[in-house]
């Protein structure tokens, strides 16, 4: 084989390795979301978190979730206090953004009150935890998830 057809056929090779690889990091319209919508949808759900937990104490646990098509963040408190769902329903009042929506969209049976802003979701859940020391556990989801209720409203397929 010559130099020049080794040549022509490395080429040919990186141009179609180099279409695969745009294709994987440009999705489709309709399949999964680019990196850098799902990093700013990331960086929306942390600063309304932010907002929601400003005057509340700091929670037992934080998990911060995102993958392909979700970025969601929860904050977990355990016995939060008898102010605590008070004070949390002011800072929601405070940003008038939120509309509630029925818990039963929710997939969730300890989900007692749920929220959407634009296409993000804000889903507060209660259980009491522990068989003998038995506490309170409460959790805070902010979330953007694709074709989730609050998607769908804001993208009217609802």
């Amino acid at each position: 084989m010559k130099a020049t057809s080794i040549l022509a056929l490395c080429a040919l090779i990186l141009s179609v390795g180099w279409g695969i690889v745009r294709d994987i990091r440009q999705p489709k319209e309709n399949s999964v979301v680019s990196y850098e919508q799902l990093q700013d949808k990331e960086t929306e759900v942390v600063y309304l978190m932010g907002m929601l937990t400003d005057s509340l104490p700091k929670p037992k646990n934080k998990r911060l979730i995102t993958k392909s098509n979700i970025s969601s963040l929860y904050y977990v408190y355990e016995n939060p206090g008898k102010t605590f769902e008070r004070d949390l329903e002011n800072n929601i009042r405070l940003n008038s953004n939120w509309n509630e929506f029925s818990v039963t969209k929710v997939d969730d049976i300890s989900a007692f009150k749920s929220y959407c802003y634009k296409d993000i979701s804000l889903v507060l859940l209660k259980s009491k935890v522990g068989v003998i020391d038995e506490y309170e556990r409460f959790t805070i989801n902010v979330a953007w998830k694709k074709n989730s209720y609050c998607w769908q409203q804001a993208n009217n397929n609802v």
